[in-house]
C-alpha cells in the first residue's frame, strides 16, 4: 500500500493497534487521528490528522468496532479503505450498520448487480462447486481465448495487439485488461458494506459526504478556538489584578 501510494505522490502515516486488547483501541485511535476535544463539557471530538483516508488491513471481524472507535475519535470525514478479504465475509446474509460504513470502500472480484456473475455462480452451484475468484478468473480467461478466435499462423506480437484492443467479452468477474506488451491486470469493482451484503460504491455521493463532514469538523474546531480565546483575556485580567493588589 505504501509503495502504490508513494508512487502516486501521496504520503503515508502508519500505525498499529493491539489485535487482542480492544480496551486500548480508543486511546490508540485518538493518538493516530490526533484527536482534539474542547475543554467545554460535551465537546465533539475532531480528528486533526491531515490524511484523508485510512487503510485497514485487518479482516472484517474487527471492522464494526474499529470503525466505530475511529468515528468516536473524530474520523467522520475520513474515507475508510478495506481489503479484498472483506468480500469473503460480506455475503447476502451479512448485516452492517449503514451509518457506520457510509464512507467505506473495498475492492472486489464480483459485481453484485451483474447478470453474468449471477449466472456463473448459479452454474457453479448446480455442479456443487464454489464460485470463487480463481474459478471466475479461469472462466473469463477461457471466454477471452474463445473471443479472440485465433487462426493458424498467429504470432505473440499479433496476439498482444488483439488483447490490447479490448476484446468483446461479457465478463463474469472483474474485467481483464492487457497492455501492448501482453501484461494483464484486472479492474476490480469498488463495493461498500450495505445493510444486507454489499452494494456498488457511489464515489460522487461519498465525495459530497466527505466535503460536508469536513466543513462540519472545521466549524467545530473554529468554535472551540473561539471559546478558548474568550477565556484567555479573563485569565490575563485576573493575573494583572492579582499583581496590582499585591
Amino acid at each position: 500500500f505504501e509503495q502504490e501510494a508513494q508512487a502516486r505522490g501521496f504520503s503515508v502515516t502508519a500505525s498499529a493497534y493491539s489485535g487482542t486488547d480492544m480496551s486500548a483501541w480508543t486511546k490508540e485511535a485518538s493518538a493516530f487521528l490526533k484527536t482534539e476535544v474542547g475543554e467545554q463539557r460535551g465537546s465533539i471530538p475532531v480528528a486533526t490528522a491531515d490524511f484523508k483516508g485510512i487503510f485497514l488491513t485487518d479482516s472484517w471481524k474487527n471492522m464494526d468496532m474499529l470503525v466505530s472507535i475511529l468515528h468516536y475519535g473524530g474520523a467522520h470525514s475520513k474515507l475508510i479503505l478495506g481489503t479484498s478479504l472483506w468480500e469473503q465475509s460480506l455475503g447476502a446474509s451479512s448485516r452492517s450498520n449503514a451509518a457506520t460504513f457510509a464512507l467505506t470502500v473495498f475492492p472486489a472480484s464480483w459485481d453484485p448487480s451483474s447478470a453474468s456473475a449471477t449466472a456463473f455462480k448459479a452454474a457453479m452451484l448446480a455442479r456443487s462447486a464454489k464460485a470463487d475468484d480463481w474459478s471466475v478468473l479461469g472462466y473469463d480467461f477461457v471466454q477471452t481465448a474463445a473471443a479472440l478466435n485465433l487462426q493458424p499462423g498467429w504470432v505473440p506480437a499479433l496476439l498482444n495487439e488483439w488483447l490490447a484492443s479490448a476484446p468483446a467479452v461479457e465478463w463474469a468477474g472483474a474485467p481483464l485488461h492487457w497492455n501492448e506488451s501482453g501484461l494483464a491486470s484486472r479492474r476490480l469493482f469498488l463495493l461498500r458494506p450495505a445493510a444486507a451484503g454489499t452494494a456498488p460504491a457511489d464515489l460522487d455521493a461519498m465525495k459530497e459526504r466527505i466535503l460536508s463532514r469536513e466543513a462540519d469538523a472545521q466549524m467545530v474546531l473554529e468554535a472551540q478556538a473561539e471559546e478558548e480565546a474568550k477565556k484567555k483575556p479573563a485569565s490575563l485580567d485576573q493575573l494583572v489584578n492579582t499583581i496590582t493588589k499585591n
